[in-house]
């Protein structure tokens, strides 16, 4: 890794542990070990008269324990998956296993199964974006309507449902800014139990993405199905066809439509983004 101080933001802690397993059984690469332990050392120095009944007991016992055993803090767990992290990155790169994609011919050269380093910024997937902007329009127009009105409620309710449900169960597709301006965008889809904070707030910085490509989206049925989130919000422009929210989705095809016809992605498994 790079002598600055990288900050995590992202750690897809499942790969990070398959690709540490398989660096060390089958690619024979030494890593440094990061077992965490502790020794607990007791001595007790007590008359023998202390712990035995007798008339004549004399003398004096001495008692030595030693408890060795891996310590399960919060923050040293933690620690151990950014410990996992950069020897796994570094490990990679010291063996010729990483590519940093940094111009046009590095992007050419990109392989499906390699692992690269890329800089760039990141958006969500459009559908998502406009479904929480018209989650957050529809309640501010409640509030400035102070009427209930049980047909918009049931849609605001399904869509907050929907929305937690699907942070909860399925990953968030985000996308790279065109990169390089090559017409190509990254496709980044990320769970949310690996996320470590609120990375909305650096959607205008550029990040390093870690990451392993999977697919070449180049066909335009390779594309809709690369952009498609999942679940029901992929079909949320019938749901919402005689409502007056309808517009979002339509803005939503409108992004994707230009998307499919003007960039090529690839498909990739985020396995850690950092700053």
């Amino acid at each position: 890794m790079s002598q600055k101080i990288a900050i995590p933001l992202y750690l897809n802690e499942n790969a990070i542990n398959d690709i540490y397993t398989i660096i060390i059984i089958k690619k024979n690469v030494n890593i440094k070990s990061i077992t965490r332990k502790k020794q607990c050392i007791l001595k007790l120095n007590t008359p023998l008269s202390n712990v035995m009944e007798g008339k004549y007991v004399q003398g004096d016992l001495s008692i030595q324990v030693l408890n060795e055993y891996s310590r399960e803090l919060i923050d040293e767990r933690v620690s151990i998956i950014v410990e996992a992290f950069i020897s796994v990155l570094d490990a990679l790169e010291n063996n010729g296993m990483v590519k940093h994609i940094s111009n046009k011919k590095d992007l050419e050269n990109v392989q499906n199964n390699d692992y690269i380093l890329i800089n760039s910024k990141i958006h969500e997937a459009a559908v998502l974006h406009n479904i929480k902007e018209m989650i957050n329009v529809m309640e501010a127009q409640k509030i400035i309507k102070g009427v209930e009105d049980p047909h918009e409620d049931n849609i605001l309710k399904y869509l907050k449902e929907q929305l937690n449900n699907f942070k909860d169960t399925k990953c968030i597709k985000y996308l790279s800014e065109d990169f390089l301006e090559n017409n190509v965008k990254f496709i980044l889809p990320l769970k949310t139990e690996y996320l470590r904070g609120d990375i909305e707030h650096l959607m205008n910085s550029e990040l390093f993405v870690f990451a392993k490509v999977i697919n070449f989206c180049n066909s335009k049925v390779e594309k809709e199905r690369a952009l498609k989130i999942g679940g029901s919000f992929d079909y949320l422009e019938d749901v919402l066809a005689n409502t007056n929210y309808n517009g979002f989705m339509k803005n939503t095809k409108k992004n994707q439509l230009r998307d499919i016809e003007e960039y090529s992605f690839i498909e990739t498994i985020p396995i850690a983004i950092y700053i």
